[in-house]
């Protein structure tokens, strides 16, 4: 039954007649008050709409009622950074991390987190892993160069620049990476 309302509502979405989706949704929630499913709903129709407060006020009813939900737990630290509460989103995803260590998705959340906070050591060390499970992805290999050379690994950095101008000779965050770090390499031999 859940599931018929969670499909019909996102069939109405595809449809582009989104406010049918949240009629229904709120519909839903009336009628089963006690379920985590119409929050989660309610919570992602207000992300879609860039409701974040609402989204929250969703996502914490839903985790109030079903609070092991992997996805859901994800889905509402993402939310938190939205709404500026980066301390709780990031105790979220360590924990997240801890419950499954092969979900990359969620390790580059906290990476860029902790780019965002200046927290380069560790951030790096999270990109290094990212980009051994998932090579040649030329944006990743350019957030882990950037930090590479934040935390002074200046060869690592032209180095994955190089790599990413082998995928894409014409990608300019890697051009510009080099270019701004030529002479420093250049002195050091």
């Amino acid at each position: 039954l859940q599931a018929g309302w969670e499909g019909l509502g996102w069939s109405y979405i595809r449809l582009g007649t989104q406010g049918k989706a949240y009629r229904l949704w709120e519909h839903f929630r009336e009628l089963m008050p006690d379920a985590w499913m119409p929050y989660n709903l309610l919570a992602q129709a207000a992300v879609m709409r860039q409701e974040w407060q609402v989204a929250d006020g969703h996502f914490r009813k839903a985790l109030q009622i079903k609070p092991d939900l992997f996805d859901l737990r994800f889905w509402h630290a993402q939310n938190l950074l939205r709404l500026g509460v980066p301390e709780e989103a990031e105790a979220i995803f360590r924990q997240l991390i801890k419950e499954e260590p092969d979900r990359l998705d969620i390790q580059i959340n906290l990476a860029n987190l902790l780019t965002h906070r200046l927290e380069y050591d560790e951030a790096v060390e999270i990109w290094r892993h990212v980009n051994a499970e998932l090579p040649g992805n030329t944006g990743f290999l350019m957030d882990q160069a950037i930090l590479e050379m934040r935390v002074g690994e200046m060869r690592a950095a032209d180095q994955l620049c190089l790599d990413v101008l082998e995928i894409d000779p014409g990608n300019t965050r890697a051009l510009m990476l080099r270019t701004s770090r030529m002479y420093p390499l250049q002195q050091d031999g």
